[in-house]
């Protein structure tokens, strides 16, 4: 097990204070997306709320930081400035509160979750594992069967590449035209504002002093505790930081 890469642990107000500053500034790229919300194309808005996104995977990631349970360390930063990567990180993010509008949704996916048995659904497992052996560990695991293919492409920059079509014309092998930012309508954009302000609501959520930790969150402490840790041994790094 090495510990090269470990970082002295952060002081909890510094990692509180960057949380804080990515939600101010993904709060602040959703506020200019309103700016375009009647402009017929698309394009501008949509790459701005992924952005927005972003930054609140990021936030997320560090209040997982905060709380201990991943470490602080060369690869989640490494990781934290990969736009794949915060996009994998989304889908857990998605996971742990999960959307339902009738008390009879919430039951099932009460159940769903318990019939689960202490297992993450397909998805989320793949992109915990992917940003873990992949991402983290470098692996080169990306021909396991086992990964949910839509997972894998996110992880190879689906969804990052939607972004970037929003704003850049791609060209193909011929020199032609592949994507321009034009397709892109205002409902594509509307889509990833929606998106945007869901993800703005569960990181807010959990990073205040009356945060609500359900199945789902537990079940997510649990594992990176003891899956992300697993590679350190203890260090005493004093009292000075």
């Amino acid at each position: 097990m090495t510990i090269s890469k470990l970082f002295r642990p952060p002081r909890k107000e510094d990692v509180q204070a960057s949380i804080g500053a990515c939600l101010e500034n993904a709060e602040r790229l959703m506020d200019d997306a309103v700016q375009l919300e009647f402009q017929e194309r698309g394009g501008a808005r949509l790459a701005i709320c992924m952005l927005a996104q972003e930054e609140y995977a990021k936030a997320f990631l560090l209040y997982m930081v905060r709380e201990e349970l991943v470490p602080w360390d060369f690869d989640l930063l490494r990781v934290i400035r990969n736009h794949a990567c915060k996009h994998l990180v989304a889908i857990v993010m998605e996971y742990i509160d999960p959307e339902w509008d009738t008390l009879d949704e919430l039951r099932a996916i009460i159940n769903a979750e318990y019939d689960l048995e202490g297992r993450f659904p397909p998805r989320v497992s793949s992109a915990l594992n992917i940003l873990y052996h992949e991402k983290i560990r470098r692996g080169d695991f990306f021909n396991d069967n086992d990964y949910d293919p839509g997972v894998v492409a996110v992880a190879f920059g689906e969804r990052d590449m939607v972004k970037q079509d929003a704003v850049h014309i791609d060209l193909d092998k011929s020199c032609r035209v592949k994507n321009a930012p034009m397709d892109v309508t205002r409902d594509d954009a509307q889509v990833e504002y929606e998106r945007g302000r869901r993800y703005a609501s569960i990181v807010t959520g959990l990073v205040g002093p009356d945060a609500y930790e359900g199945l789902q969150l537990k079940k997510l402490k649990e594992a990176t505790k003891i899956v992300f840790w697993q590679k350190y041994k203890p260090i005493d790094w004093g009292t000075d930081n």
